[in-house]
C-alpha cells in the first residue's frame, strides 16, 4: 500500500516538473532504488516517471543510480542509457566528447607519471660463493697455488636476485 502511494507521488512530482519547467536544460539526479526484483532496462516501470522530465530541451543530464543488489558498473551503464534517452542529440555529442577528452587527460597523466619515475633496479643482491666442483675445474689449475685461480673463483661465484613480487617491473640485465 505505502509503496504504491509513494510511487504515485513520485510520478506526479515528475509529471509536474516536466510541465512547469519547460525551459530546463540541465538535470542531475541521484536515485536510490529499493525495489526488488528490479530490471535495469530503460523500458522498466521505474523509468516511466523520469520520461516525463525529458522534454525537448534537456541538454545535459547526469544520473547516478544506487541499489544494494547491483554492482556499480552495471548501475553506471543503466544510468548512461537512461541519460541517452533523456538528452538531446547535441547534448549527447558534447557529453561523449567531454568523456573522451577526460580519458585522454587521464592517459597523459599516467604517461607523464611513468616518465618521471626512475628505472627500477634491484636494491639488494645475494652473492653465494660455492666451492668449485672437481669436474668444473680446468685441468692443471685445480691444485696449483701459484697459477691463475680467478677463473675458478668466477665459476664458483653465483649471484641471485629477488624476483618474486617484481613481475610488474621490466627486467634489467646487470651483466658486467
Amino acid at each position: 500500500e505505502w509503496k504504491r502511494r509513494a510511487d504515485n507521488k513520485w510520478s506526479l512530482v515528475c509529471t509536474r516538473l516536466g510541465k512547469e519547467l519547460v525551459s530546463i536544460q540541465s538535470l542531475a539526479l541521484d536515485l536510490t532504488l529499493t525495489t526488488w526484483p528490479l530490471q535495469l532496462k530503460t523500458t522498466a516501470s521505474w523509468t516511466r516517471p523520469l520520461m516525463a522530465l525529458r522534454g525537448a530541451g534537456l541538454h545535459r543530464v547526469r544520473i547516478v543510480l544506487w541499489h544494494h543488489m547491483f554492482d556499480k558498473k552495471r548501475l553506471m551503464m543503466a544510468a548512461h542509457n537512461l541519460e541517452d534517452i533523456m538528452m538531446t542529440a547535441k547534448g549527447r555529442e558534447e557529453r561523449d566528447l567531454e568523456e573522451a577528452l577526460e580519458a585522454v587527460r587521464e592517459l597523459e597523466k599516467r604517461e607523464a607519471k611513468k616518465a618521471k619515475l626512475p628505472p627500477v633496479r634491484a636494491k639488494k643482491a645475494l652473492v653465494i660463493k660455492l666451492p668449485p666442483k672437481p669436474e668444473e675445474q680446468p685441468k692443471g689449475q685445480a691444485k696449483s697455488k701459484n697459477g691463475d685461480e680467478s677463473k675458478i673463483k668466477a665459476q664458483a661465484e653465483r649471484v641471485f636476485y629477488q624476483t618474486k613480487g617484481l613481475e610488474m617491473y621490466r627486467r634489467i640485465d646487470l651483466k658486467t
